[in-house]
């Protein structure tokens, strides 16, 4: 697990995604998005395959 060091968002294109931050597991599967706040733990492991869009910026509108 690692430290997001600006708010972030992972969106899944294609493949299936396992998606852990310090309290919860979830699947990411395509067209689905999951967002972590700045500081905030997390892990993606891929299950498949996959195509992702990462983001990080300062602020989320």
């Amino acid at each position: 697990m690692h430290r997001a060091t600006t708010p972030q968002r992972l969106y899944c294109v294609s493949g299936l995604l396992e998606v852990r931050n310090e309290s919860s597991i979830e699947l990411v599967k395509p067209y689905h998005c999951v967002q972590w706040e700045q500081g905030e733990l997390h892990e993606t492991i891929a299950l498949e395959d996959a195509q992702l869009i990462v983001i990080e910026t300062n602020s989320f509108h």
